[in-house]
């Protein structure tokens, strides 16, 4: 390296967005045109997917709502509280029973990570003058 020419590392970092999902089922079907449907509700920030979760029983009427983006755990397992207890407010309201998939000891929200945390750094050289 010739004097005056440093190595500079910058450092990139990626925003990590987190997700959640809430599984659950009802007594009543749900029409086939309705599964796979992404939508905004205005209580959240992010769009909400439905759909009918693979590796679950079909025939059981197990179903799903996911949404990505948050920023932080937080604020994903947040909104699935929130979107849980709607669940269970509409449900109550059309008298119909709504039970939720339990993961864990008593959590029906599953929070991961949507998206890769790595960081990049790139060398570069600059001239100092």
């Amino acid at each position: 390296m010739l004097p005056g020419n440093l190595p500079r590392l910058q450092i990139r970092r990626f925003e990590v967005s987190y997700c959640f999902d809430v599984r659950f089922r009802t007594p009543r079907p749900v029409a086939a045109d309705k599964i796979e449907e992404v939508f905004n509700a205005a209580p959240f920030k992010r769009p909400l997917r439905f759909y009918r979760p693979d590796g679950m029983n079909r025939h059981d009427g197990w179903l799903a709502v996911e949404s990505c983006g948050s920023a932080d755990f937080g604020e994903a397992e947040a909104s699935g509280a929130r979107l849980q207890e709607g669940l269970l407010i509409v449900a109550a309201k059309q008298k119909v029973g709504v039970e939720f998939y339990l993961r864990g000891a008593v959590k029906a929200i599953h929070v991961y990570r949507g998206a890769s945390s790595n960081y990049a750094i790139r060398a570069s050289r600059y001239r100092r003058s």
